[in-house]
C-alpha cells in the first residue's frame, strides 16, 4: 500500500529535472526553453518549399505584382504603410536577395522565434519564478504555432510576442522604480504603438 498522498507526488525523475531546470541562470533557462519551442514549432518548414498557410499565397501573389509592374499596369502600388505592412515591406526587400518563397519561409521563422523565446522569457519576468516558467513551457507550443499563424497572418502573428515583451518590459521598469522607492510612472510606449501600427495597418 502506498503512503497517502503518494499518487500526487511528483516523481523523482521528473523532479529532479525540473531542480535541475530551475538551477540554471534566468538566461540559459530562457534560452534554453526558447531554443526547444521554437524547434518544436519550426522543424515543418523543413519539408515544404512555402510554408502552407492560408493567407499567405495570396501575400506572395500580391507581392508579385507589386515587383511586376509593367506586367499588371491596372493595378496601382501603395505603399507599405498599411495592413500587413511589416511582411510586405520584408517580402519586397528579402525577396529581391533571395527569393519570394525564401524570404517568406524567413519570415515565418522570425514570427515563430520571437513566439519561442517571448513566451518563456515574459512568463519567468511577469512570475518571477522559474518554475512557472518551464511548467509554463511545457504547453506553450500551441501559443508558438498559434492560429495567426496558421492561417497566414504573420504580421498578427508577430504582434504577440511584440506585445508580451512590452509588458514585461513595462513590469521590470515598476518593478525598478519601486526599488528606487520613488513613484511609478508608466513607460512610453511610442515606439510599440508605432511598431503595431505598421503591423496592423
Amino acid at each position: 500500500m502506498s503512503a497517502p498522498g503518494a499518487a500526487r507526488s511528483t516523481p523523482p525523475n521528473r523532479r529532479r529535472m525540473l531542480d535541475s531546470l530551475v538551477a540554471r541562470p534566468s538566461r540559459s533557462l530562457v534560452l534554453g526553453l526558447g531554443l526547444a519551442l521554437f524547434v518544436l514549432a519550426a522543424t515543418p518548414l523543413l519539408f515544404t518549399e512555402v510554408p502552407p498557410m492560408q493567407d499567405l499565397p495570396n501575400h506572395l501573389a500580391s507581392i508579385h505584382v507589386v515587383t511586376h509592374p509593367a506586367l499588371y499596369p491596372e493595378f496601382v502600388f501603395n505603399g507599405h504603410l498599411k495592413t500587413n505592412g511589416a511582411l510586405f515591406a520584408w517580402l519586397h526587400a528579402v525577396g529581391g536577395v533571395t527569393g519570394t518563397f525564401l524570404a517568406a519561409k524567413l519570415f515565418t521563422v522570425l514570427v515563430l522565434a520571437a513566439g519561442a523565446f517571448a513566451l518563456p522569457w515574459s512568463v519567468l519576468v511577469l512570475t518571477e519564478s522559474k518554475p512557472k516558467a518551464v511548467l509554463a513551457s511545457l504547453f506553450a507550443w500551441p501559443m508558438v504555432h498559434n492560429w495567426f499563424v496558421s492561417m497566414g497572418m504573420l504580421d498578427f502573428a508577430l504582434g504577440v510576442p511584440i506585445s508580451l515583451a512590452v509588458l514585461a518590459l513595462c513590469h521590470l521598469h515598476l518593478r525598478r522604480r519601486r526599488c528606487w522607492h520613488a513613484r511609478p510612472s508608466p513607460p512610453r510606449s511610442d515606439g510599440h504603438a508605432a511598431v503595431l501600427r505598421l503591423q496592423h495597418g
